[in-house]
């Protein structure tokens, strides 16, 4: 028998100064069987970086591979934005480019591998893909702060991200890796 999903619940008080955004959310999500805590506290970070109105977690969470776990759609339905996580595929990279506006992927190991996919992109599709890079031992000791319920504030300045999670303070730099 399958697991359950566990509903997790975060108040998020986000201070973007780079950004000049400055809201406190509150959301529910459902953690799917096979996502890890470091995951998700990757969906958690990317949606607090980019909070804005239309931001939206992909429906079916891991379950569906067809969309993105974060994106931006415009109010008829197209994808303006679509964030992804890890190393996708060349195929999943085409889809996005072809699909999105704007295609950001926060990568946080296997970054050659990431870098190499992305240069067999056409010229024109390279040109809408943003990849970032965030600290892998960071998102694991982030995970592992995640509870049922959890406060988190989350700090930006200067680049530099400071997020407290249920009274533990981390701190880093999310780098935009060279696609040239």
């Amino acid at each position: 028998m399958a697991r359950p999903s566990i509903m997790r619940r975060f108040d998020i008080s986000i201070s973007d100064v780079d950004r000049n955004h400055f809201d406190t959310i509150e959301l529910r999500l459902a953690q799917h069987p096979s996502e890890t805590e470091s995951f998700l506290a990757t969906r958690i970070l990317i949606y607090a970086l980019h909070q804005e109105e239309n931001l939206s977690f992909s429906r079916a969470g891991l379950g569906d591979p067809s969309e993105p776990p974060l994106f931006i759609r415009s109010l008829n339905g197209d994808f303006l934005h679509w964030f992804d996580i890890g190393c996708p595929s060349l195929d999943r990279l085409n889809k996005a480019t072809k699909t999105a506006r704007r295609v950001t992927v926060y990568a946080y190991r296997a970054i050659n591998r990431l870098l190499e996919t992305v240069q067999k992109l056409d010229y024109d599709r390279k040109k809408s893909v943003d990849c970032l890079q965030l600290d892998g031992d960071l998102l694991s000791q982030l995970g592992a702060s995640i509870k049922r319920t959890n406060e988190w504030s989350i700090v930006r300045t200067d680049g530099e991200v400071f997020i407290e999670s249920n009274g533990e303070n981390f701190q880093t730099v999310v780098q935009p890796l060279d696609l040239s």
